[in-house]
């Protein structure tokens, strides 16, 4: 039985709760949100802050923030409590470009208290970084790895909407994307993982967010990455966001042979809550330190010596 906190209780922390709350190997001891938020029917008991709560838990997860120097702040004190640190954060995929210095800090604080800390999702996650770095562990000489996601948004919770500037004018959503406040956080993230999965250096790196419009409200967004990996190499994202969309994921390999398969109906919201408990599950199993979503063991079942026996 593993004790899990639950910090951050918007629409996908309600579900990541419910979610721990179902099952049997795993007891929620408790839920945090500064807003306290008035009748929330978890089931389960709900904090403003850790310090209000008293038992103690093996595992801390974290459905709060998109923004790693804000995480460090927010999961340093479980970390003091020696729980493991599982989040959601989307540039938790590869932290160091992002947030050399809060990677760094974040890092020394999970070492000295002997807990691991990592990021669970699906984009960055499973979908962007995890899948095609596995895939290309089974092609020889890999020259080109591509990985296209499209996103239906009529799937998905509101708050992914607004976060993108859906429904603005085209206008108003240059002026806000210009000034930093819109757009999805982690394909870069995403990219430099499955470079590392792959062994290869990463020069150039080409970034892009562009809206879909109908000619005068935004109704989506593309967003793409170019790494440049040396001679030969090269390593190419999109991901699309789009109302009346589809839910589709693409994942080709160019090498010696070329792999490319398609995964379709992968729903990112639930697949997020569903890759977060999996990683709660397993997180005793990381070394101490900051770890990548590529170490998250791909099962929760029992030893390999208790399979065996």
């Amino acid at each position: 039985m593993s004790r899990v906190m639950c910090f951050g209780l918007g629409p996908i922390g309600q579900a990541v709760a419910r979610a721990c709350d179902r099952r049997d190997d795993i007891d929620v001891v408790a839920a945090i949100d500064p807003a306290n938020i008035d009748g929330l029917e978890l089931g389960i008991p709900v904090h403003q802050r850790i310090d209000d709560v008293s038992v103690e838990a093996d595992t801390a997860i974290f459905s709060t923030t998109s923004d790693l120097q804000t995480l460090v702040d927010q999961v340093t004190p479980a970390l003091k409590r020696g729980m493991d640190v599982v989040s959601t954060c989307e540039e938790l995929a590869f932290p160091s470009p992002a947030a050399p210095k809060a990677a760094a800090e974040l890092d020394a604080v999970a070492r000295r208290y002997g807990r691991s800390v990592v990021g669970a999702g699906v984009n960055p996650g499973f979908a962007m970084d995890v899948v095609p770095a596995l895939a290309s562990t089974v092609c020889f000489d890999v020259e080109r790895i591509e990985v296209k996601r499209e996103v239906d948004l009529g799937h998905r919770r509101q708050q992914l909407s607004r976060k993108l500037g859906v429904g603005l004018e085209h206008t108003a959503w240059q002026e806000l994307e210009q000034a930093g406040q819109l757009g999805h956080r982690g394909l870069v993230e995403s990219a430099r993982l499955c470079a590392l999965a792959a062994s290869w250096s990463v020069g150039a790196i080409e970034f892009s967010r562009t809206p879909i419009t109908d000619d005068v409200t935004v109704t989506g967004i593309v967003e793409t990455v170019t790494l440049g990996c040396g001679p030969g190499r090269n390593l190419d994202m999109t991901l699309r966001f789009a109302q009346n969309g589809i839910d589709r994921d693409v994942v080709a390999i160019t090498g010696t042979s070329t792999l490319r398969f398609e995964i379709a109906g992968l729903a990112g919201d639930e697949a997020t809550v569903a890759r977060t408990v999996h990683a709660a599950r397993v997180s005793d199993a990381l070394a101490p330190g900051l770890r990548l979503p590529i170490e998250v063991p791909p099962w929760a079942g029992e030893s390999i010596e208790g399979a065996i026996d």
